[in-house]
């Protein structure tokens, strides 16, 4: 009897397991896009990054995405953080360009070497999958 009641257990656990909404399998890829543009005379530099989404998302998906970037300049460091949104990301397997103005903290921006960290989180348009990405990588500013 105990070993009949074990094995209805462990059937419900693993039938509960297989019904919980899960994380999609396939998954999204985000590519910077080298080079980025020094904008404002070093006020600022225009990133750009491409998203390529799971198409089981869908059209009218949910992408949140962050950035951070960091240039040293002699002795001393600038950097900036800014985050992106879109409520209209057509997730089809095509990569999808997405622009960052990246604004220092006082210090300008010259031309050169910087490392940035782009990071994303995609939802279906009802919320009941997601997925984030995050790359990491060094990059050339350019006038």
């Amino acid at each position: 009897m105990n070993k009949h009641i074990h094995k209805i257990s462990v059937l419900a656990f693993a039938i509960s397991m297989f019904s919980t909404p899960m994380l999609a399998a396939a998954a999204s890829t985000i590519n910077v896009i080298d080079p980025a543009e020094l904008v404002a005379d070093g006020a600022g530099v225009l990133l750009s990054f491409e998203i390529t989404c799971d198409p089981s998302f869908g059209p009218g998906s949910h992408m949140f995405g962050s950035a951070q970037l960091v240039q040293r300049s002699g002795n001393k460091v600038n950097s900036a953080y800014n985050f992106t949104s879109s409520d209209a990301l057509n997730c089809d397997g095509t990569p999808q360009v997405f622009q960052i103005l990246m604004t220092g903290s006082g210090k300008i921006f010259h031309k050169g070497l910087a490392a940035v960290q782009v990071q994303t989180y995609i939802n279906d348009p009802s919320f009941s999958m997601s997925e984030s990405a995050q790359v990491t990588e060094e990059i050339q500013i350019v006038k």
